[in-house]
């Protein structure tokens, strides 16, 4: 386990350049509320309000403790995990030596491995977040619960204790701990065992209630915003409602997620196995039946998935829980396999068997080990980007985002979180659902004020004020855990473009070179543009390749200033001469001629075709605002008319240009009451390229 974090951690610093990073902006969340807790006495992801945006009880308060004694450290959770990490892979070695004492050696080992490659423990640990605590309480809750119920005399006082902190610790580390601590009192109470249900549901009570009155005495909800908008929401509006929450959505869950199904069999298949020779009430087969409802309970009430962690604690549960019930019936299970060669129909059924329970579990467990890497990467490149592009030039404004972890953590900034993880108003607009969407006017009531706002599309396209601009968009490759590969930078007015356009242009040149750039900061000024050829989005060019004409023809310029051939990739060119483009090209073919086999390729021929249409903006209280392309004359009358005409909420009277030039933004008023029809001798003057039409 630590062996193949550290390869993580090395493979993590090459992709960014010598910084870690995390593979999901959760982490960040959970940094940012410790600093406040620690060093500003404020539970929130910024000093400027209490926010219940971590799905975690006791993991925000453990970072800040750390935070307070040896300094905060964007490390500490990665350290914290290899700690609890150990002590998971000691807490299964201990349970296999205690349950399953004629083990062999050797199937220790298998276990053990098959218990952190599985999981996977080493993305777990790499992640930065609280599941690898528990996984680990859970797993000594399962134990320590089935030991109480299968004997009731065991269950001293110092026994009834350790059970109330383990159910405290699992509900404390995350909510779902509470799923364990119902089938445990469910349990205890059909067996009559009214000490051990006290106990657990005490235990598992006390953090929660806790932490819930704390979180509504600061005008909050009884459970955080994280867990509200991602639980499974209790409305039954028809009968299929019910039939979805009875067993409907259950079945589509489990066969969309193989490793769990391939588990639950298992589970109850040994389950009988085991209380039929031993017993129901045998803490082996109440280990098996607590994994089991425990497992359907999850898959049907709470949230799968997202970068393999919120099942990831079922996974190490089940796999242990099985390792210990096959232990005991093989405790040498190669010595078994070899008994069982006489007959061969028996061995052959054993390892189909294997094979059809392990599918599923390896190629997850290896998607994972090769994901991980790459989503470090992916959060470095697209949230600490944005974190940093903030924190630069709008360090003490607000701003509208829906990734809020590393923006809060590397800046200061006042922030509206459109997701509503940290902002309670915006949770209730969602109607406490995650992929609830906002009114259009909920979320431009919710968002003024903001000076910038950087959001996916996908997510909060329908619901973009007609005053926002689009002024850029940062696309990442080989996604593995954002939530989309793009995010798009808006000027939340038309007086905020020229300030977000200039902090873009400077912040181009810290961007990573993998992050493709587009949008209106990166136009060329026609002054340079009229000097000679420099290639832009919309240009089309064709492409000689003397030597190997199947790669020859012609490209457009894609937004973010590339083209692509499809066995070279793409091949940078904005802002380059023909000569450039060539060498750009040249160079881009020497790097995959090996990998790709290409033929020898002589000379590369490179010539303009057609230029792109000019670009103009138009923003404000406009029907249909955004990026108008033209090649003809274009008169401000002319683009309020492409924008579908001032609103019924325009200002005419108070529309504008913002015109750019070498000395940089200049703000030119139109005629006084313009309105479209009018002949006004500012109205009828033709705009230039890259002009912003502004209608208050």
């Amino acid at each position: 386990m630590l062996g193949h974090v550290g390869l993580f951690y090395r493979a993590v610093l090459k992709h960014t350049g010598g910084t870690y990073c995390y593979p999901i902006d959760d982490a960040f969340i959970h940094l940012a509320i410790a600093r406040h807790l620690a060093f500003d006495g404020v539970y929130g992801v910024t000093k400027h309000a209490f926010a219940a945006a971590s799905s975690s009880i006791v993991w925000p308060f453990l970072l800040a403790l750390v935070d307070r004694v040896f300094g905060d450290h964007v490390t500490t959770p990665l350290v914290l995990n290899l700690v609890f990490g150990v002590a998971l892979v000691a807490a299964c070695a201990w349970l296999l030596r205690r349950e399953a004492p004629k083990v062999s050696v050797g199937a220790q080992i298998f276990w053990l491995v098959a218990i952190v490659f599985l999981t996977p423990l080493p993305t777990l640990v790499a992640s930065g977040m609280e599941h690898t605590l528990h996984a680990a309480a859970t797993i000594l809750l399962v134990a320590e619960a089935a030991r109480a119920l299968e004997n009731e005399e065991r269950a001293s006082a110092s026994h009834l204790a350790r059970l109330a902190g383990l159910a405290a610790l699992t509900c404390a580390a995350r909510y779902e701990g509470l799923f364990v601590v119902a089938v445990v009192f469910a349990l205890a109470i059909i067996r009559l065992r009214v000490r051990i249900a006290g106990a657990v549901v005490v235990g598992g009570a006390a953090p929660v209630l806790g932490f819930g009155l704390y979180s509504v005495a600061h005008g909050s909800l009884l459970l955080p915003n994280s867990v509200v908008l991602k639980g499974r929401p209790l409305v039954f509006k028809s009968a299929s409602d019910f039939g979805d929450f009875f067993g409907g959505d259950l079945v589509h869950r489990l066969s969309t997620q193989p490793h769990l199904l391939v588990l639950t069999i298992a589970l109850l298949a040994l389950f009988v196995f085991v209380a039929h020779r031993e017993g129901v009430w045998t803490r082996q087969a109440l280990r098996l039946f607590i994994s089991a409802i425990v497992t359907v309970i999850h898959v049907q009430m709470a949230s799968l998935g997202w970068f393999f962690r919120y099942e990831a604690y079922l996974v190490a549960l089940d796999v242990l829980v099985i390792a210990l019930a096959l232990s005991n019936y093989a405790p040498a299970p190669f010595s078994t396999l070899a008994s069982w060669r006489k007959q061969p129909l028996l061995l052959i059924g054993a390892l189909l068997v294997s094979l059809a329970s392990l599918g599923p579990l390896g190629k997850r467990a290896a998607e994972a080990a090769d994901f991980t890497p790459l989503a470090c990467r992916n959060i470095y490149q697209q949230q600490v980007q944005s974190a940093r592009f903030l924190a630069r030039h709008f360090g003490h404004d607000k701003v509208a985002i829906n990734d809020i972890g590393a923006v809060a953590y590397f800046g200061e900034e006042d922030i509206v979180d459109i997701i509503g993880l940290a902002s309670l108003p915006v949770a209730r607009a969602k109607k406490l659902r995650l992929d609830e969407p906002m009114s259009k006017k909920d979320f431009a009531r919710l968002t003024q004020g903001a000076s910038v706002a950087i959001v996916y599309d996908e997510w909060a396209a329908h619901m973009i004020p007609s005053t926002w601009v689009v002024l850029g968009r940062w696309r990442i490759e080989d996604n593995r855990s954002c939530a989309f590969p793009a995010v798009t930078i808006y000027a939340t007015s038309g007086d905020g473009a020229p300030r977000v356009i200039e902090a873009l242009r400077e912040f181009a040149k810290e961007l990573p070179e993998s992050v493709h750039q587009e949008g209106r900061y990166l136009d060329l000024d026609p002054a340079v543009r009229a000097s000679g050829f420099r290639a832009e989005a919309g240009d089309v060019l064709a492409f000689e390749f003397v030597g190997a004409p199947d790669l020859s023809g012609t490209r457009h310029v894609e937004p973010d200033g590339s083209v692509y051939f499809e066995k070279i990739g793409e091949v940078r060119v904005r802002g380059m001469t023909v000569e450039e483009a060539t060498q750009s090209a040249r160079a881009r073919i020497d790097k995959v001629k090996a990998k790709e086999g290409l033929p020898p390729i002589t000379s590369i021929v490179v010539r303009t075709l057609e230029r792109h249409p000019d670009r103009f903006y138009a923003a404000g209280q406009l029907s249909r605002p955004g990026l108008i392309l033209s090649n003809a004359r274009v008169t401000a009358e002319y683009l309020l008319g492409a924008a579908g005409g001032p609103s019924k909420d325009a200002q005419p009277g108070a529309a504008y240009v913002w015109r750019e030039d070498a000395t940089g933004f200049h703000r030119l008023p139109l005629a006084a009451d313009a309105v479209p029809g009018r002949n006004d001798e500012n109205l009828a003057a033709a705009l230039e390229s890259r002009d912003i039409l502004v209608v208050p």
